[in-house]
């Protein structure tokens, strides 16, 4: 999102670079480098800070939300779009299942 030229040349979204995308994308990026710090910090107490994982689901969960709202749009299509619900399925399974091992083993 810092290199929003880049963002468009990896993400399969054929759109124009204007200013107002420029800036939209910009504008995440502090919110990118936050959850960037906390997942850090969380990392040096990965048991104790375990609700920290439990955040992200819903963050994942908005980007599949914004996902399926570009293919309706016809911005992307799915299978531009594929690669990406894989990772972020697998990332959900990863969330949730490390919560739970966290969790049973703090027990």
């Amino acid at each position: 999102m810092i290199f929003p030229s880049l963002f468009l040349a990896t993400s399969g979204f054929d759109l124009p670079l204007v200013p107002g995308l420029t800036i939209g994308l910009l504008y995440g990026a502090p919110v990118m480098f936050g959850w960037t710090l906390l997942l850090i910090w969380a990392n040096n107490d990965p048991m104790g800070r375990k609700g920290v994982v439990l955040c992200l689901v819903p963050v994942v969960m908005a980007y599949i939300a914004v996902e399926i709202v570009a293919i309706s749009m016809d911005v992307v299509t799915t299978e531009q779009m594929a690669p990406t619900f894989i990772l972020q399925s697998v990332l959900l399974v990863l969330l949730i299942s490390g919560y739970k091992v966290a969790s049973s083993r703090a027990n």
